[in-house]
């Protein structure tokens, strides 16, 4: 009888930690553009203070900010961007969720065409923060 409740018990602690796990679901997906879509247009009007919200606390905001100065006075203004593709990974594990957005961009500035590629993670249906960008100049 010990011996079953035993195996029960361990039954039970091993059902408790199911883990789901979901690539690209349609949802996502479309969270994942329109995150991009805003904080390219957050750049692009000089909204440093949403820009800064939307960061995760492991990059430092002044480096962040610094950069995409840097980026202005090296490429000139972006003109005109689009997502080239977006994967997502949504992990869900005793009631939280953590979902992953990579998106690769187009970027195109007054001087310069880049590829950018961004990471945004959303914990527990928060706001996705972004916690990679990374600018690779391509001419």
């Amino acid at each position: 009888m010990k011996n079953n409740i035993l195996i029960l018990s361990i039954l039970l602690a091993f059902s408790c930690n199911k883990i789901v796990t979901k690539e690209n679901d349609e949802i996502d997906l479309k969270e994942a553009k329109i995150v991009t879509n805003d904080f390219y247009n957050e750049i692009i009007s000089k909204d440093t203070l949403s820009v800064i919200k939307n960061l995760d606390k492991t990059i430092d905001e002044k480096e962040f900010i610094d950069l995409i100065v840097s980026n202005y006075k090296d490429f000139g203004k972006i003109t005109e961007f689009y997502i080239s593709s977006v994967n997502t990974k949504s992990i869900e594990k005793n009631n939280s969720t953590l979902i992953e957005y990579k998106i690769s961009i187009n970027v195109k500035y007054e001087n310069k065409n880049c590829i950018e590629y961004l990471m945004f993670t959303n914990e527990n249906n928060e706001k996705p923060l972004l916690n990679k960008y990374l600018i690779n100049p391509v001419n």
